[in-house]
């Protein structure tokens, strides 16, 4: 009834408001983004065929040896052994779950950390793509978003009930 509960429950509602309007809220967010990169990563194909028709001339050395070795140019990922996949798919996914760790408690440098060797991981893995580098791209913008809600209207409700209790 008095003027600093009236305050007080003003800045209740003006908080409410502020929370339904984050929705689910930002670190939610970054983990359903961040699942979306996993299950898409586990999506790409682990050769890319090549649309080398007859108009592209080959040298006639690599003609020659083609039926006995496949050239494979220094600056692209070669071929890994069923292995190696495997292993890659472990480090991926173990360092998705520290992704998904360091979102959970806020922690933004363990999340860039993460994502950088999830990004590192996926290079790895899976052959240069348009998905690739779209996958890429989703990882850079996560590590841009925000982990917690940086409104100023929240915390004001608490803020004036410790003052009230500091006047009394």
């Amino acid at each position: 009834p008095d003027s600093d509960g009236l305050n007080l429950r003003q800045a209740l509602v003006q908080e409410r408001e502020a929370l339904d309007a984050l929705g689910s809220g930002p670190r939610v967010q970054s983990l359903q983004r961040l699942d979306a990169v996993g299950r898409a990563l586990q999506g790409l194909p682990s050769q890319i065929t090549g649309t080398t028709g007859s108009s592209t001339a080959k040298p006639w050395w690599q003609a020659a040896l083609a039926p006995f070795v496949d050239i494979t140019p220094s600056r692209q990922n070669g071929p890994l052994t069923a292995a190696e996949q495997r292993n890659a798919d472990d480090a991926l996914q173990l360092e998705l779950t520290l992704a998904r760790a360091a979102i959970e408690r806020g922690d933004r440098a363990g999340r860039n950390t993460a994502l950088d060797r999830v990004e590192h991981w996926a290079q790895r893995r899976w052959p240069d793509s348009p998905a690739l580098r779209a996958q890429r791209a989703e990882l850079k913008a996560l590590r841009e978003l925000p982990l917690q809600a940086n409104d100023a209207v929240l915390g004001s409700t608490l803020q004036q009930l410790r003052t009230q209790t500091d006047r009394r």
